[in-house]
């Protein structure tokens, strides 16, 4: 069994608490807030210096209050008692690790990311896709708003102004940080994209433009041939509604998977904080 403390209560720690409670490989130790909360049956802590805590016991502490990202900064977790540090977000110097991607270059690292959510999603189609030969790649993201959104309009000043308009009301076209993310897996891939935030709470659904060396025969058997464990496949006419607390790293929709001579497009559903969450906890049980 796996002991771990959950530092940070927000949308991914409360994820990672509603899949952790019910599995086995998992005991949560404790999880710790900026604010005060209960849950029954953990222990709750609202410790705002992290040197503060007790993490004796603790196998992995899983950093996801999304501020604590170099390994300077985790250190101290290690120093509390923690065994290992993982962080929920992309780190700018810690190692990135993933399932299915490159958890054999795995080397006992005591901090380590495990990337982002579209990382998680698209990350395994550029695997699957790679024997191809890729010369670039273009995704699109239709993503569920997020906290670093307006409600409303508001005049506080942001590096780009989109996000002062209200999530609520709004198509937002923004730039994405996912080509850094999956460039950390794949150093050498040329690739875009842009996250387009739209008026829903849960789920992201990827529009991924691919172009390749080599043609791809019977894209769709391709595709089902290679899912496997948290990567699924649907051909039902589903909405983002119908994926939510969805558990898979991504779904392909194959309906809208599609290929034209060297180019392939791909669509695909997530639900941003459970794909996620499940991918983040995958990698842990594989690399402990």
């Amino acid at each position: 069994m796996i002991h771990i403390f959950i530092n940070g209560f927000g949308r991914i720690g409360q994820s990672l608490y509603n899949l952790v409670k019910n599995d086995k490989d998992f005991n949560i130790i404790g999880i710790n807030d900026i604010e005060e909360f209960e849950l029954e049956g953990v222990k709750t802590y609202c410790i705002k210096n992290p040197s503060e805590l007790d993490l004796s016991g603790v196998d992995v502490c899983i950093q996801a209050n999304g501020k604590y990202l170099t390994l300077e900064q985790n250190e101290v977790f290690l120093k509390q008692g923690a065994k290992r540090v993982v962080i929920s977000a992309p780190s700018p110097d810690a190692p990135h690790f993933m399932i299915g991607i490159n958890e054999d270059n795995y080397n006992h690292e005591k901090i380590f990311s495990t990337s982002s959510c579209s990382a998680t999603a698209i990350a395994p189609v550029i695997k699957l896709f790679s024997e191809f030969g890729i010369k670039s790649c273009y995704s699109s993201m239709i993503h569920s708003y997020t906290n670093d959104q307006a409600l409303l309009d508001r005049a506080k000043p942001y590096m780009d102004i989109r996000r002062t308009r209200s999530a609520t009301l709004n198509i937002l076209p923004l730039y994405s940080t996912a080509p850094k993310a999956v460039m950390d897996f794949f150093p050498d891939l040329k690739i875009e994209a842009k996250s387009i935030r739209v008026p829903i709470a849960y789920c992201t659904y990827y529009d991924i433009t691919l172009y390749l060396d080599n043609e791809v025969d019977n894209l769709h058997d391709k595709i089902i041939s290679s899912c496997k464990d948290f990567i699924n496949y649907t051909f039902e006419p589903k909405v983002s509604s119908d994926f939510i607390n969805d558990c898979n790293f991504l779904t392909y929709d194959l309906s809208f998977c599609k290929s034209y001579g060297k180019m392939v497009k791909i669509s695909a559903w997530q639900d941003n904080e459970y794909g996620y969450s499940n991918q983040l906890l995958q990698t842990i049980k594989v690399l402990s």
